[in-house]
């Protein structure tokens, strides 16, 4: 059985988990530092399972074609961790669709999911996904 991914959608998620910890402990916050340490309990563990550092060590073996939709007012990480993580993963062979959306919060679609821009990121999945098929 083969368990590979045929494509990978990605929202506002973690890219660097260790630069996001340390990020989140610079500014002091808790519960993200908590978050984090409830998925990767070490730095080490933070690597190990970082998708840059996979990159960058040549352990991705797979590079399902991805979208990754983040919000540009995201406080919980880094805005421009997602363009390099893209530009990283072009690189190493892989496809993907980046999306930023101006202003709109962490986890946008969920928080906001009327607004236009929620519909315009939710029509650009859809459109990932066929477009996979």
């Amino acid at each position: 059985m083969d368990a590979s991914l045929d494509f990978f959608i990605a929202c506002w998620l973690i890219l660097d988990p260790l630069a996001r910890y340390r990020m989140v402990q610079e500014a002091g916050k808790e519960r993200l530092i908590d978050a984090t340490k409830a998925y990767f309990p070490t730095e080490e563990d933070m690597k190990t399972g970082n998708p840059f550092m996979v990159l960058d060590r040549g352990e991705a073996t797979h590079k399902p074609p991805m979208i990754i939709i983040q919000g540009t007012e995201g406080a919980n990480i880094e805005q421009t961790c997602a363009d390099i993580f893209a530009d990283h993963y072009l690189e190493a062979g892989g496809s993907v669709e980046l999306h930023k959306f101006d202003g709109r919060p962490h986890m946008f679609i969920l928080v906001e999911p009327e607004a236009e821009t929620t519909k315009d990121a939710i029509e650009k999945l859809r459109n990932f996904v066929l477009a996979q098929a």
